[in-house]
């Protein structure tokens, strides 16, 4: 009787740790930088293809600084990371979520 719990207890464990390992938050998403806001208040945010404005942050350990992604202004981009609910602190004030960027790539349609 003790073996069957332990064993149950052990299927469980690992189950549950297969289950937290699929879940991946990260997200990719598309659509334009846009600046929301008057100068010298104006706040960039991310605005996507269904409408929705996002809040930009770049992850501490990603390989690509804020400044890089906002000189991609005017361009259709693709930006990689997980979402996370908006803030009050959050700029701009409104946004329906906030991105955690990792990777970005610039997709917009060349001539050539």
């Amino acid at each position: 009787m003790k073996k069957s719990v332990i064993v149950f207890l052990a299927f469980m464990g690992m189950s549950f740790t297969f289950m937290s390992m699929a879940r991946n938050k990260m997200v990719s998403v598309k659509g334009h930088i846009n600046y929301y806001g008057n100068a010298p208040f104006a706040t960039a945010a991310f605005k996507t293809d269904d409408g929705k404005i996002l809040a930009m942050e770049v992850a501490p350990d990603a390989k690509i600084t804020l400044k890089e992604v906002l000189d991609a202004q005017g361009h259709y981009l693709e930006l990689n990371g997980e979402m996370e609910e908006a803030g009050l602190s959050d700029k701009p004030t409104g946004a329906q979520g906030k991105i955690i960027i990792y990777s970005y790539k610039d997709i917009s349609v060349k001539g050539k």
